[in-house]
């Protein structure tokens, strides 16, 4: 009896590997380039702007999505996804269809070069998240902090 759990559970496991592995897979290969001003290149993967949709059409017209970079975290500095409905004078908005707009400020901006922006679901958490960074000498792997190349 007890190898039977033993192999149910292993089985279990191993589905649930190949689901998430597959999901991973599928998120990266719909991928969408999005320019960001006149240098400054961004991919936003489709899974980032389906969930910014959703997200900012359930908040209100006002809404939309802040991401900065703060002090903090295990690699000196970490990104900071918000919901803000207030625009500063040196905010970048970007928007993607109707309801999803990020902003981003100028100097976060400079960090975020080349970014690529994602939404990431786990059996403990969902989030936006920067999967990858060039100009992050190294990034922490819950991909919330990471150290600037200098």
């Amino acid at each position: 009896m007890k190898s039977a759990a033993l192999m149910w559970l292993r089985s279990a496991v191993l589905s649930s590997n190949r689901l998430f592995a597959s999901a991973a897979r599928s998120t990266r290969a719909f991928s969408t380039s999005v320019q960001l001003g006149d240098r400054d290149d961004v991919v936003v993967t489709s899974s980032f702007l389906s969930r910014l949709e959703q997200v900012l059409k359930q908040e209100g017209n006002d809404a939309k999505l802040r991401l900065s970079i703060e002090p903090g975290g295990c690699g000196g500095f970490e990104y900071k996804f918000k919901l803000d409905s207030k625009t500063e004078k040196d905010d970048r908005v970007f928007s993607f269809g109707e309801h999803a707009m990020l902003l981003v400020d100028e100097i976060s901006l400079s960090f975020l070069k080349g970014a690529t922006l994602g939404y990431q679901e786990t059996m403990v958490s969902s989030s936006f998240v920067v999967e990858a960074n060039p100009n992050a000498e190294q990034s922490c792997s819950c991909k919330a902090s990471f150290s600037p190349k200098l």
